[in-house]
């Protein structure tokens, strides 16, 4: 790092009130190539950052005028996140769609490999998670079902399977999403559903456990003998 860098890196760490628009500014202006020296990734130009804080926002003007101006529609946050999934994860299906006609890549995996459609799925963003089917979203990828199962919630379990997610699909530690809502205790309507819709009890994950193996441990009798009846 120059002398410059070191200075703007002091200016950086120096005061954690600074905000970080600012920050980025500070940099951008004087040419540095200077990394946070908390984070895993590059500074995002000032330009970027304004694109994930107007896609959050659902500022459709301003997320226009910005790629417009030639913002990278897919400019990445230190995570690896994408302005896309900034406006997935706030519902904002106006903006999904305008990221999407420019070019935005639907199927993106941020550094912990969740893509847009899965992270709309954790905080049950159903408008958002509908638009990314509909615009071709891998309903496969990163396993969205799990998530929705693992947190209950019936809703968004039956949208991805009307959508045609696989029931029995698993993760790399070989879980399913019977798996997961057994393991995070969910309701014995979500394990039903799961059921009904031709989750497999049978399947042993990576350490050797079934649904009703994690049943019986967790205690959950009525789960236990939904379980037991569908083996």
């Amino acid at each position: 790092m120059n002398t410059k860098n070191q200075i703007l890196a002091t200016i950086v760490t120096s005061d954690g009130l600074i905000p970080r628009l600012f920050i980025v500014t500070i940099l951008a202006v004087s040419g540095s190539d200077c990394q946070h020296p908390w984070k895993r990734g590059p500074v995002p130009g000032v330009n970027e950052n304004l694109l994930f804080r107007a896609s959050s926002k659902g500022d459709v003007d301003e997320v226009k005028r910005l790629l417009d101006r030639g913002t990278n529609v897919d400019a990445r946050e230190e995570n690896g996140e994408t302005p896309l999934m900034y406006a997935a994860v706030e519902d904002r299906t106006e903006i999904v769609e305008i990221l999407l006609d420019r070019g935005s890549d639907i199927n993106a995996a941020s550094l912990n490999g969740e893509t847009a459609l899965t992270k709309a799925v954790i905080v049950s963003r159903y408008n958002a998670v509908s638009r990314l089917l509909t615009r071709g979203a891998d309903i496969e990828k990163d396993n969205p079902l799990m998530y929705a199962a693992g947190g209950g919630d019936v809703k968004m379990i039956k949208l991805l399977l009307e959508a045609g997610a696989n029931i029995n699909a698993q993760n790399r530690e070989g879980d399913t999403a019977l798996t997961a809502a057994v393991s995070r205790r969910a309701s014995p309507e979500t394990v039903q559903i799961l059921l009904s819709a031709g989750a497999d009890v049978n399947i042993r994950n990576k350490r050797s456990e079934t649904p009703l193996t994690l049943a019986e441990r967790n205690g959950d009798e009525a789960v236990v003998n939904l379980l037991s009846t569908a083996r």
